[in-house]
């Protein structure tokens, strides 16, 4: 899809209700006048909240970024809702999800099963579920431009209600996602994606795989005959990682959601700690990031723990650890 190229300071306009000059072509605001839609629907644990209203137990850093986001939710048709950690900031298009509860729900139910792998932070991070390109452009250049875009993750969100298994999973997994960048920014892409969609399903009974959401006795069993048809002696996270041949492409998300179900429920403690590791540290200049992940498995896990990993894999519903 082409966009409009709109200056920094017109998007910051858009976004924080700051002046600035009209740009001399139709903005992607055009179809909205600014203020048009009233003032922007903001909830917290089910609390409306307004400007200067003293809601006691509502933080600072989570009023500010209400109130960061008011605007653009006012003139895009969007609602703003926090859930009761004040962790998420949840922008959500307000005809299309008239009830978040079940939203919510899944927000905290992906938090709680984070938590291990994170720490405390005053600022909640915004997830914005774009209604369309457009706004999810605008609001990302707008947020980078104002330097607040570390706490803002987005995705664009078009599925209906008949959709909805996909659209709770993807939810489940941008919150996992959000809270890894923060917490774990050095964690690998495969071994994200995996604990991403490993939590969603936990959460939603679902996980996204190649666009779709799947069940988890779904992929495990497509996993598992993969694996058996391979017949080798341990885990190829080189494979894993989605890197061949030099060239980067994409990790192997069914495997990748495999193992760490795997490491969740075999290893539940160790897991933990080598996420915290490997999510913290900086790697090795010039040492390939899957090395440091043999290392580190071999270490929390046991020595042969890539070997017990393929045999789990190999064996899927019928592994029975050792």
């Amino acid at each position: 899809m082409l966009l409009r190229v709109i200056s920094a300071a017109v998007l910051a306009a858009h976004l924080c209700g700051t002046s600035a000059a009209s740009p001399s072509t139709t903005d992607v605001n055009s179809s909205d006048a600014a203020g048009e839609k009233g003032l922007a629907v903001a909830h917290w644990d089910g609390i409306e909240v307004v400007p200067g209203d003293g809601i006691s137990g509502l933080g600072k850093q989570a009023r500010e970024s209400i109130e960061r986001w008011r605007t653009f939710a006012e003139r895009r048709g969007y609602r703003i809702d926090l859930d009761e950690s004040q962790r998420v900031l949840l922008v959500s298009d307000s005809e299309r999800f008239q009830n978040v509860s079940r939203s919510l729900a899944i927000v905290d139910g992906a938090l709680q099963r984070t938590a291990a792998f994170t720490g405390p932070r005053e600022t909640p991070i915004t997830i914005l579920r774009a209604s369309n390109e457009v706004d999810a452009s605008t609001a990302r250049v707008a947020a980078d431009g104002l330097g607040f875009g570390g706490h803002v993750f987005m995705y664009v969100e078009t599925g209906s209600f008949r959709e909805r298994r996909a659209v709770d999973a993807r939810l489940a997994e941008a919150v996992v996602h959000a809270e890894l960048t923060l917490h774990a920014p050095f964690l690998s892409e495969w071994m994200a994606d995996g604990l991403a969609s490993a939590i969603a399903n936990e959460t939603t009974q679902r996980g996204i795989i190649g666009g779709e959401p799947k069940t988890f006795r779904n992929v495990q069993s497509k996993v598992s005959k993969t694996a058996r048809a391979r017949d080798r002696r341990s885990v190829d996270l080189f494979e894993v990682s989605g890197v061949e041949a030099g060239e980067k492409a994409a990790p192997l998300e069914a495997e990748a959601m495999t193992i760490v179900s795997f490491l969740r429920k075999h290893h539940e403690a160790a897991f933990r700690d080598l996420v915290i590791e490997l999510g913290t540290n900086e790697p090795a200049q010039g040492r390939a990031k899957y090395r440091d992940e043999e290392d580190a498995l071999r270490r929390h896990c046991g020595l042969g723990a890539l070997e017990e990993i393929e045999l789990a894999l190999r064996k899927g519903r019928a592994y029975r650890k050792r």
